[in-house]
């Protein structure tokens, strides 16, 4: 008890840092941040096309690459399929105990 009170009275009579100021705003705080952020998020994203670099070939040609654009073309033969039915994933099988 007695040393939250010599907090208490330390706090209180707290200086700000340097170059701080005391938060002064009122209304809902959470509010205001999320609102704040929103905004420059906004103005980020619209921002974006003029950030980037313009793409050069040989960066087109690693995408290309990367993602195995350039690769040939596999044959695929789909088998049919057996249909799952969802309702019995949950019962129990009826020949057990």
């Amino acid at each position: 008890m007695r040393a939250s009170l010599l907090l208490w009275a330390a706090l209180a009579g707290a200086q700000t840092l340097p170059q701080t100021q005391p938060l002064t705003r009122s209304g809902d705080l959470t509010m205001q941040m999320v609102a704040d952020i929103d905004g420059w998020l906004s103005r980020r994203l619209a921002d974006s096309p003029n950030r980037r670099p313009a793409p050069t070939p040989a960066a087109r040609q690693e995408l290309r690459e990367i993602i195995g654009v350039l690769d040939a073309r596999v044959p695929f033969e789909s088998r049919p399929t057996r249909r799952w039915r969802a309702r019995r994933c949950w019962r129990r099988p009826r020949n057990t105990r």
